[in-house]
């Protein structure tokens, strides 16, 4: 049980190291507009208080394809990276800790979509993404005499 603890744990962790470098694609691709930093709050709070909801969603639908496939294969290297450490660190249950990271890189998916609504092909693929590359990744995880 503990194995399986530490697979899911360490799964997630290099699932979300893989999703930030997905970002920094992202942000080569698609920079953000001059004189704003996006991750810092005061640029939140400066969104909130004098930003007009618009503004957000006219940002992410301008995007070009080039930083929406960057995003989009975050996800899928995410998964399959989680899905593989979480397997391989997780011997007695391999599957069923893969299944679990790409469970939540899911969930992840649907979040983002909902905070951050952007093209509807990227959302669809968003979801059609994280779980078979998490089993293809727990599967590689996996010795040859297992399968």
């Amino acid at each position: 049980m503990l194995r399986t603890t530490l697979g899911i744990l360490a799964g997630v962790i290099l699932a979300a190291l893989a999703l930030y470098g997905a970002q920094y694609g992202y942000a080569y691709f698609h920079p953000s507009p001059p004189g704003t930093a996006p991750g810092t709050p005061e640029a939140v709070a400066s969104f909130i208080t004098n930003g007009r909801p618009g503004d957000v969603l006219n940002y992410v639908n301008t995007a070009p394809t080039e930083a929406l496939s960057s995003l989009l294969a975050g996800w899928a290297l995410a998964a399959l990276l989680g899905g593989w450490l979480g397997a391989a660190i997780a011997k007695p249950h391999r599957g069923s800790t893969a299944t679990l990271i790409g469970a939540l890189l899911t969930v992840l998916v649907i979040v983002y979509g909902m905070l951050i609504p952007g093209p509807p092909w990227v959302t669809v693929l968003g979801l059609l993404l994280p779980m078979p590359f998490a089993l293809l990744g727990g599967r590689l995880a996996m010795p040859r005499r297992e399968f």
